[in-house]
This record gives C-alpha cells, structure tokens and sequence, in this order.
C-alpha cells in the first residue's frame, strides 16, 4: 500500500525538476546562446537558478533577425 503514495511523490519531484528546463527553453525573451547557459547553470549551479531567470532574464535584448 505505500507503494502508490511513494511513486506519486517521486512523479512530483520528477515533474518539478523538469518543469524550470521546459520554460527556459519555451521562452521567447531569450535567444539560443543564452538559453543554453541558463540550463547548464540549472544543471550545475542550482534549481533556485530558474528563480534568477524570472528576475533577470533576458540578459540582452533580442535583435530580430529579418
């Protein structure tokens, strides 16, 4: 019987872990350079780093390319 509720808590920590990677790199306020450092430093820095990215992002304005 604790197996179930044991197997949702650890889809929840799955799906939260993966939840900041899929908005950084949906997001239109950032080009490809930048995405990329922000999910390396999601990967090695910290999770808090997707907080940062809310506040901080874009670093530079995006130049449209026509």
């Amino acid at each position: 019987m604790s197996v179930i509720p044991g197997a949702i808590v650890t889809a929840i920590i799955i799906i939260a872990w993966f939840v900041p990677f899929m908005i950084i790199t949906t997001s239109r306020q950032t080009g490809r350079p930048e995405k990329f450092l922000w999910v390396c430093a999601l990967l090695f820095v910290s999770w808090f780093c997707w907080i940062i990215y809310w506040l901080a992002a874009p670093l530079k304005p995006i130049q449209d390319e026509d």
